[in-house]
């Protein structure tokens, strides 16, 4: 063959391949600019406005007590995590009860004012309470969002600063949405054994189911080949590889305080599906609380006095 002739059908290969990896990385980027990378800051919200209903996601419910942290004067406390960023949290000493706390995470771009809602609930039983800041949300320091992933080595520093500063007290763990997920992935590291307990409400049983299920039914997107650009630039930028990390049903299997799995059966954004995957990783002892018809991170509304029952009953019988 003319080697000349060989070589043009051989340029034309190779340059539709360099497309073709040209744009999955720009795909890749595209994902990673949406869901991960560093959003502007945005105001804690609060209040129901006159369009919404409480069959709506968390940002969307009624009072979420964001006053709550000045209203007990909460102070603004600092950690150093594993890779040098400083995360922020609400510290609420309850007057003559720092010997119990609740350490209370929110969700995926939220506020740890809106967590005040929670708080104030674990306060009036006689926790103080902590409320971090994600890494790379509001004043904690961070250029991605990890969705827990390292999150759950942030949560053994918040634990540490606890220990060191009130003498081991007895310690629950609670998230929502990501901070459920958060929770789940911490409670198969080694806790200290001042962990009493831990509560998930409505989180992921991993990041890549969490990010096929929004694409494939939120966003009418098949989740591939786009996950699979997504999770090279990912892995690229943050050290996360999707296939591999985040998921919180490997790391339940080595959980080894009870937990109280929470869910709402109208959850569009976790799907519902999720919880039993959740539990059913858990060894135990293990609870399960099913609110019927609450949407995404509003089983706490929906649910009314029945959730803080079923969330007090569990914690306290678990705390000496």
């Amino acid at each position: 063959m003319n080697k000349k002739a060989l070589l043009i059908p051989l340029s034309i290969v190779t340059g539709s391949a360099a497309l073709a990896a040209g744009a999955a990385v720009a795909a890749g980027e595209v994902f990673y600019n949406f869901a991960l990378k560093k959003k502007k800051k945005r105001k804690a919200l609060g209040q129901l406005a006159k369009n919404q209903t409480s069959d709506q996601p968390l940002q969307a419910q009624g009072d979420m007590r964001l006053e709550w942290v000045d209203e007990v004067n909460a102070k603004d406390v600092t950690v150093s995590s594993f890779d040098g960023l400083t995360l922020h949290a609400f510290l609420a000493e309850n007057p003559g009860h720092t010997d119990k706390f609740a350490i209370i995470l929110h969700g995926y771009t939220c506020h740890a004012r809106e967590m005040g809602f929670y708080g104030e609930k674990f306060f009036e039983k006689g926790f103080s309470v902590l409320l971090p800041s994600a890494r790379c949300h509001d004043e904690s320091e961070g250029e991605f969002i990890d969705m827990g992933w390292y999150q759950r080595l942030d949560i053994l520093d918040w634990i540490r600063m606890i220990n060191q500063k009130y003498n081991d007290p007895q310690i629950v763990l609670m998230g929502v949405s990501m901070g459920g997920a958060a929770v789940m992935m911490a409670s198969g590291e080694n806790l200290p054994p001042n962990v009493v307990c831990a509560i998930e409400d409505c989180g992921f049983s991993s990041i890549k189911e969490q990010f096929d299920h929004t694409l494939k039914n939120m966003m009418q997107i098949p989740p591939q080949p786009l996950m699979s650009c997504a999770n090279f630039v990912t892995h690229i930028k943050t050290g996360i590889d999707i296939n591999k990390d985040g998921y919180s049903t490997k790391c339940l299997k080595n959980c080894r305080i009870p937990m109280l799995f929470i869910h709402g059966t109208a959850d569009k954004y976790v799907p519902f599906w999720m919880l039993d995957k959740n539990y059913n990783a858990h060894p135990g002892p293990k609870q399960k609380y099913i609110v019927v018809g609450a949407p995404h991170a509003s089983s706490a509304w929906h649910g009314g006095q029945e959730y803080w029952d079923k969330v007090f009953a569990f914690v306290e019988s678990f705390i000496s």
